[in-house]
């Protein structure tokens, strides 16, 4: 169907920059309500992801190989968290969730 990955990509650059601020605001131990309310533009931007989430799971399914390992190499990329165990489990998670995309599509296809 080669729908892309636009609108993928976008919701996982949101998701990137929401898990690197919350774990900026974690780095001491503590989160203030200040620390709270300075994440509200990032946790806005998840309505992007909402609002266009049947889009993004179309895109999810019509995959192929390469976009499949340009979307894993873009979190791999762009995501830098303090904890290097927790950021290689998310980027681990995340390879395994796009992996399984075509598993779903291939038992939809029959």
């Amino acid at each position: 169907m080669a729908l892309g990955i636009e609108k993928l990509t976008e919701a996982t650059m949101i998701a990137v920059s929401l898990a690197e601020g919350i774990d900026e605001r974690l780095e001491d131990g503590k989160f203030t309500w200040l620390e709270g309310v300075t994440l509200i533009p990032k946790v806005i931007k998840v309505g992007y992801i909402i609002n266009n989430a049947k889009d993004i799971w179309l895109e999810v399914q019509d995959l192929d190989e390469a976009e499949r390992q340009q979307i894993v190499a873009t979190l791999e990329e762009e995501l830098d968290l303090s904890n290097d165990n927790i950021e290689i489990m998310v980027e681990q998670a995340w390879a395994v969730l796009i992996a399984l995309s075509s598993y779903v599509k291939a038992k939809e296809e029959g």
